[in-house]
């Protein structure tokens, strides 16, 4: 394939993640990703079957605990 007939992947920002993906970002293990979310220090969707935690959500939280 030619340069210009690769298919490229469009360049998107993610706008929210799971709780195992927010558990890496905040460098954090799943069970406290969970204990914060039922705690309502952090929120989530819950349109689809798993929980999705958006990254508006993980900036917020990462701006209030921050000393």
């Amino acid at each position: 394939m030619s340069e210009d007939q690769k298919i490229k992947a469009p360049s998107c920002e993610r706008l929210a993640f799971s709780i195992e993906e927010t558990a890496k970002l905040l460098g954090l293990s799943i069970c406290s990703v969970r204990r914060l979310l039922k705690r309502g220090l952090i929120r989530s969707s819950c349109g689809l079957r798993h929980k999705r935690i958006s990254k508006k959500e993980i900036d917020r939280f990462l701006e209030a605990t921050l000393v």
